[in-house]
């Protein structure tokens, strides 16, 4: 997450409220307390999912014309 005054956190979004986004700080070899983050302070969020193997050699993508 990108601040507007360019700060940068790091750590894992547990939900958004009306007042902003709580996130859990990544912080190594503790539990830091989550913090809400009001959406007029947030300039950008990049959000993901933990990477995972995938399932089988290939994909094959039909779209709805019917190409491949």
């Amino acid at each position: 997450m990108t601040l507007i005054n360019g700060d940068i956190l790091l750590g894992f979004v547990s939900s958004l409220s009306e007042r902003g986004v709580v996130l859990v700080p990544d912080q190594t070899g503790g539990g830091a307390a989550p913090v809400t983050i009001p959406f007029s302070r947030i300039a950008s969020m990049v959000l993901s999912n933990p990477s995972s193997d995938v399932a089988g050699a290939f994909h094959r993508l039909t779209l709805a014309d019917g190409s491949r």
